[in-house]
């Protein structure tokens, strides 16, 4: 099924690619590219309009673990003050 640039389903799966891409470059500790990968990443999901309660969960699933792996990435970086920012405080759904 091809899905329709600016629908909630075609800009979903854009971002879900870009928390897959942060997910790579922490895993390969590229410090540059998990900041090029994540930057304005937690905006661009909040954006979204989900139009029903299964869109809901798809859009809080990937915000909670997009905020889990900044947090770890913090933590790595010895940021605690971030990291329980960002496991609590974003922490949605």
């Amino acid at each position: 099924r091809r899905l329709q640039p600016g629908s909630f389903d075609h800009e979903i799966v854009s971002a879900e690619f870009a928390v897959i891409n942060f997910e790579i470059a922490y895993a390969m500790g590229e410090e540059a590219l998990m900041r090029q990968t994540s930057a304005g990443l937690r905006e661009r999901f909040e954006r979204l309009q989900p139009g029903s309660e299964g869109q809901q969960r798809r859009q809080a699933f990937f915000l909670n673990r997009l905020h889990r792996d900044l947090g770890r990435a913090a933590l790595q970086n010895g940021d605690a003050a971030a990291a329980v920012f960002l496991f609590f405080a974003l922490r949605k759904g």
